[in-house]
């Protein structure tokens, strides 16, 4: 639970929240939006609820709409019929669009003009558009109380699905930990980012080798029980928490809850999607998704990535471990029935 306090100022309603709190959720949500931006809906989150997060922690509007679309920045350049340097400059805010720049950009967004007024940041690049007070020696940030109800909407997005799975467990997690697991890192390496500890360090106190480490850590490798013990002790985290969580999963932000069949899918929808693959020369991963009745884009929200790299992800036949856990877990399959 976040403490929260309310203040009237000027005529202007107020969240007060720690300063520390409300910095580490500044930090990750550039992260939350891009993965809750191409199904707002899962994620219980509107348009307005993205923007208004976005402009509180600092970052440009023109950014919020294109990864809202879906679009790389490459993309966005290229139907804007502008390059991609000058684009990355004009997000950063290090430099302004022109008229005509921002008319193209808004049609290649399918947005009025007005939409996209702040194309420049109007603060230092990097540092977000908040008020900060202090009391009795403590840093506050002052947030506009619409402004809170929006991240909390967004974060809710974010730790239903999360909490489920940790049940009990849930708060024995730290803010960062848990904005880390919902933002699509594993456990292991959310819990050493959090405790500060760098990759190649921590191998050395477990006595294994930094890339055994990042194959645990991406859930390529599952660990020997020796490792666990020395990772918990060097990080001073419990065993059972470090394992409370799939450190294959990835779990997206906002996954729906998958149906009994897709759960545990008969065998003849096993042969059903195996034959349509080979028959019409797709991947397992297309084919599943078809079978599904998913679309790209609903599917690439359950795996907490990109439309482009998801349509990327199902044209290709050769994939990571890691990658088939992902994909069979946002489907509600196994990892087997994956497998050509």
């Amino acid at each position: 639970m976040i403490e929260v306090h309310y203040i009237e100022r000027d005529g202007q309603r107020l969240a007060v929240i720690p300063a520390e709190t409300w910095d580490c959720i500044a930090e990750y949500s550039e992260r939350l939006l891009a993965k809750c931006a191409p199904d707002a809906a899962a994620c219980k989150a509107s348009e307005s609820t993205l923007l208004k997060v976005a402009a509180a922690a600092g970052h440009s509007r023109i950014r919020t709409w294109r990864k809202s679309r879906g679009l790389l920045i490459r993309e966005l350049a290229e139907k804007a019929n502008i390059s991609k340097s000058y684009l990355q400059l004009i997000e950063n805010g290090d430099r302004p669009a022109t008229a005509a720049v921002v008319q193209r950009l808004a049609d290649a967004l399918g947005l009025p003009p007005s939409a996209l007024v702040d194309l420049a940041r109007p603060a230092s690049p990097g540092m977000p558009t908040t008020d900060y007070c202090q009391h009795n020696g403590v840093r506050f940030a002052l947030i506009p109380a619409d402004t809170w109800d929006a991240t909390q909407s967004l974060l809710a997005g974010a730790f239903d699905p999360l909490d489920a799975t940790l049940a009990t467990k849930a708060a024995h997690f730290p803010l960062r930990v848990r904005l880390a697991l919902a933002t699509g890192d594993t456990m292991l390496r959310a819990w050493r980012v959090y405790r500060q500890v760098t990759e190649r360090r921590l191998a050395q106190i477990a006595g294994i080798s930094a890339s055994y480490l990042r194959m645990m850590e991406l859930g390529e490798r599952a660990g020997s029980v020796q490792a666990w013990n020395r990772i918990s002790a060097a990080l001073e985290v419990e065993k059972d928490l470090l394992m409370a969580y799939p450190q294959a999963s990835r779990k997206p932000l906002a996954t729906a809850p998958a149906s009994p069949t897709q759960v545990s899918p008969h065998k003849s929808s096993r042969r059903a999607v195996k034959q349509r693959a080979n028959r019409e020369g797709i991947s397992m991963v297309k084919a599943w998704r078809l079978e599904l009745g998913l679309t790209q884009s609903s599917a690439a929200a359950r795996m907490g990535i990109t439309p482009n790299a998801f349509g990327e992800l199902e044209r290709r036949s050769n994939h990571r471990v890691s990658t088939l856990h992902r994909a069979a877990h946002a489907f509600g399959i196994s990892i087997q029935d994956l497998l050509p």
